[in-house]
């Protein structure tokens, strides 16, 4: 399978992008976040989906893994096929579609094309018991980039991730409280 695509945007039509990898062109369907901000000639790396059908092979590729966990997530629910789950992260992203799910919020989930009421209530129903509390994602998303922000600050990766697993950083708020900590806390050691 197919896990991600590196490589140089060589096409954009709609939500599908053409890539071009070792002198190969690869098209995949994306996300409208993954579109955001990208241009033909930009280099990119995309997490990506692989489903493979008696008469298709697709690829789908998202902006980041939450986007895809939520895609994969989503294709779980019977009667959710892979280009609804791509509307739903497209149209809502995979951090409201959560909130929307655990908040027990069907009209939330009606806004997706293609979705009608019971389609909304299936996926509230089959996925709400697999989902972790909002406030341990919001804290794993900016925790997991603190490693990258310090490391591109010029601290090793091995310095970053053990500075990360400090209390103090983890009780943060937010991404910029814990960067102001661990800076302190590594200057201190150096």
């Amino acid at each position: 399978m197919i896990n991600f695509l590196h490589g140089e945007i060589a096409e954009i039509n709609g939500l599908n992008l053409t890539i071009e990898v070792g002198g190969v062109g690869i098209s995949v369907a994306v996300s409208s976040a993954t579109l955001l901000g990208k241009k033909i000639g930009d280099q990119i790396k995309l997490p990506t989906v692989m489903i493979v059908r008696e008469d298709a092979m697709l690829l789908f590729g998202f902006a980041d893994e939450q986007e895809r966990q939520m895609f994969s997530l989503l294709r779980s629910v019977s009667g959710i096929g892979p280009k609804i789950a791509l509307n739903a992260v497209s149209v809502m992203g995979a951090e409201q579609i959560h909130k929307s799910i655990l908040q027990n919020d069907a009209a939330a989930i009606l806004a997706i094309p293609g979705i009608g009421k019971k389609g909304a209530q299936r996926i509230i129903l089959e996925l709400s018991e697999k989902l972790p509390p909002l406030d341990q994602v919001a804290l794993d998303s900016w925790l997991a980039d603190l490693v990258p922000a310090l490391a591109g600050l010029g601290w090793s990766t091995k310095e970053a991730k053990a500075v990360s697993e400090l209390a103090e950083v983890k009780n943060s708020q937010d991404l910029s409280q814990a960067l102001r900590v661990a800076l302190g806390y590594l200057s201190k050691v150096k």
